[in-house]
């Protein structure tokens, strides 16, 4: 058993393992310490061993006393997490109400969105990352021009902006959609065919760190980094959003937890950084059981 602990309110450690003669109950499992008061965060677990069981998560809510013990354990049924009080004096839930932003993010709307630059996928991948090649080797170039032509350098340079563009375009026909393909090749025949015409009519799409994000009503389809990616929107466990300081905070990251354990990265730069809450917005409203991490 794996799993992580997210306290958004309190003092807690990380989840470590606990072995059966350190729980009352006898039994295996996970644990965390925290400082008596309010502890709030986001729990999910997964087992370790089979990664094809699904990932459960739950939210904590509670008022830790001093030198008490508790046991949350998910429900075998229906994944529901339950909390007791092995040690102590009583158990005293909290009640949380909506933050400001949750409510935000619940009455945005989006219009009809646009037309991708081709109705289909692989075609709008291709095509968009040609285009991405391109830019990148005239932009090469500028500096290549000034080495050859100011400074003298040799003119072998100028195979860069050439040699470079066209060595990523022959990575691109060969791993770039491998990733999308894997998951696409294992849903089934009525999937396929929903996705593909999702994303043939006009959708939302916003734009990431050296590509964009295609929301769709079943899916997200991403081109990030040179790659294309397929995320169900039921698949995914919890959002989260992160600014790195190594950056100096010009990219935000929305990270996605999948149940199979797998994460995504998209990075969206500092003019596109509103576009974050547009695409976390639409994932709460077509699956309000993701999880939401601060």
């Amino acid at each position: 058993m794996q799993g992580r602990f997210v306290c958004s309110k309190g003092n807690a450690t990380p989840l470590f393992r606990l072995p059966a003669s350190g729980h009352p109950s006898g039994e295996r499992g996970l644990a965390f310490y925290s400082l008596p008061g309010i502890v709030q965060g986001n729990l999910m677990v997964q087992s370790k061993h089979n990664r094809q069981h699904a990932a459960m998560s739950g939210r904590l809510s509670f008022c830790a006393e001093a030198n008490a013990i508790y046991q949350a354990e998910f429900s075998s049924r229906d994944a529901t997490l339950k909390m007791e009080l092995l040690r102590g004096n009583d158990l005293h839930f909290l009640r949380e109400d909506a933050p400001s932003e949750d409510i935000a993010l619940e009455q945005m709307r989006f219009d009809d969105g646009k037309r991708p630059a081709s109705d289909n996928i692989l075609g709008c991948f291709y095509v968009q990352e040609t285009k991405r090649l391109f830019l990148s080797g005239l932009l090469l170039a500028v500096p290549i021009a000034y080495l050859v032509l100011a400074a003298g350098q040799s003119p072998w340079l100028w195979l860069l902006p050439v040699g470079l563009p066209v060595l990523m375009w022959i990575l691109m026909f060969a791993v770039g959609a491998k990733r999308y393909q894997k998951i696409f090749d294992g849903l089934t025949m009525q999937q396929q065919d929903d996705i593909t015409q999702e994303f043939a009519v006009p959708h939302p799409i916003y734009r990431l760190f050296g590509g964009e994000v295609h929301l769709l009503p079943s899916c997200l389809i991403c081109r990030h980094r040179g790659q294309l990616s397929l995320i169900l929107l039921d698949q995914i466990v919890s959002a989260q959003s992160i600014s790195y300081s190594q950056t100096m905070h010009l990219t935000k990251t929305l990270i996605l937890n999948l149940k199979t354990g797998q994460t995504h990265q998209l990075e969206f730069t500092l003019g596109h950084q509103k576009d974050l809450l547009s695409v976390l917005a639409w994932l709460k409203q077509k699956n309000p059981a993701i999880l939401q991490e601060r």
